[in-house]
């Protein structure tokens, strides 16, 4: 944004904002109680009433709701938080609020619902106050991160308060100014918004290139020409001739070693990341007062979340140590074996499907997949050598897709940070309109 894109207004002063060092001279400061009502009400459901329920989660960034998460609920014991169309909603509890979740809601399925009391409603007195002005003032970043300071709560939990945003002032510019702001934001941001849905449709067809090459490299290997034969597997199909296809019990072998004092590196698996040392983990999971007695796993084994498995959540150890009991440990009976070859071949949708199929237990999601069912599936092993041609493929694949996709998240980075500053410079008066 550059100064030959955007006039500025023809005069300044200084103003009472905390958050902002001057205004244009003919826009007002007020309090957000002044110009509009702060959490109009409680609601409480009766008995029948059928209401539009939002959840934290159906709050977009767009100035819309997700209406793919809103629902029809019926009656509702606990008090919870009215809002009705036009209304502009801010998530109050953290990280929600860090995260800019905001929402202009003009899309609503039904004049009225209720929502989480985790959101603070803004109803703007529309004689003064245009909402979709409201609804950028409250998404402005510069009031964001002020407000984050004086969140009141445990950490993990901090909520803006009630009295904050009652009393925080704001920019306020005559009615047709706002009304002007309003109009271009919702077609510059959704200009971005495009942009941005592009780029990250870009990068999903990166990835799906990734899972093809993939797939072709383990299941059919990198020759082309290479003669093919029937592998006497159905859901198999085709395989190289000379690659041979063995039950994975004749190829790995299940161990349930345990450790005597649980001092090794305690490893947990996640389903991005893969098996790392649960301290490389940025979320707080549970941890065990000791690791007393847990299982064992050493490089290069084969361990699966035998809760997850059919969910493709299994890696290789990248080290040796301790991982759960309720996780299976395979290891690779030859050495000319290799197990990352066996992982991204596990990873394959046609096995992911087999996983799938052979998975037991009484209730969807917790469904297991045991050790008798990972053994007699069929295993394609293409000779040692190939096994590590196949590997550095696969690499140079992750590689170069994986770089493409830091590019384009750099882009995508740059471009909501434009957007920020836009939004910022309109609703403060940086920028004339």
């Amino acid at each position: 944004m550059t100064n030959q894109e955007f006039s500025r207004y023809e005069s300044y002063t200084a103003c009472e904002i905390p958050w902002l060092d001057f205004l244009p001279t003919h826009w007002e400061c007020k309090d957000l109680k002044y110009v509009s009502t702060i959490n109009p009400c409680g609601y409480r459901a009766t008995n029948h009433e059928i209401v539009t329920f939002l959840p934290m989660e159906a709050v977009t960034t767009k100035g819309e709701t997700d209406n793919s998460r809103v629902g029809e609920r019926g009656l509702y014991p606990a008090s919870l938080t009215e809002f009705r169309r036009c209304d502009v909603i801010l998530a109050k509890i953290t990280p929600c609020f860090e995260n800019g979740k905001a929402a202009y809601l003009h899309q609503l399925t039904t004049e009225k619902g209720i929502g989480s009391t985790e959101f603070h409603v803004i109803r703007a007195d529309t004689k003064i106050m245009e909402p979709r002005f409201t609804y950028y003032l409250v998404s402005n970043c510069e009031f964001r991160r002020y407000a984050e300071c004086f969140m009141e709560g445990s950490a993990g939990q901090k909520r803006v308060t009630t009295p904050f945003l009652t009393n925080m002032k704001f920019p306020i510019p005559c009615l047709p100014t706002q009304q002007r702001i309003a109009n271009y934001l919702d077609q510059k941001t959704a200009e971005i918004d495009e942009a941005i849905a592009k780029k990250q449709r870009l990068i999903e067809l990166l990835k799906e290139q990734k899972a093809i090459l993939i797939n072709q490299a383990v299941t059919k290997g990198l020759n082309p020409d290479a003669p093919m034969r029937e592998s006497g597997v159905e859901w198999i199909g085709e395989v190289p001739g000379h690659w041979e296809v063995r039950p994975n019990r004749y190829v790995f072998r299940e161990i349930n070693e345990r450790s005597e004092k649980g001092e090794e590196i305690h490893l947990s698996m996640s389903q991005k990341l893969g098996l790392v040392p649960a301290k490389d983990l940025n979320v707080l999971t549970l941890q065990s007062e000791s690791y007393e007695g847990a299982k064992l796993c050493l490089e290069g084994d084969l361990v699966l979340n035998r809760l997850k498995a059919h969910l493709a959540v299994f890696s290789t150890a990248p080290c040796d140590g301790v991982v759960s009991p309720d996780y299976s440990v395979f290891r690779l009976q030859e050495k000319r074996f290799k197990s990352e070859y066996f992982e991204n071949l596990f990873k394959t949708p046609m096995y992911l499907s087999e996983f799938n199929r052979r998975v037991r237990g009484i209730v969807v999601g917790f469904y297991r997949l045991y050790s008798s069912d990972f053994n007699a599936i069929s295993c394609i092993v293409p000779p040692d050598h190939e096994q590590t041609q196949i590997m550095q493929r696969v690499c140079e694949i992750s590689s170069h897709v994986s770089s493409s996709q830091a590019h384009i998240v750099k882009e995508i980075e740059a471009i909501l940070e434009f957007k920020a500053i836009l939004i910022s410079s309109a609703v403060t008066g940086k920028i004339k309109i």
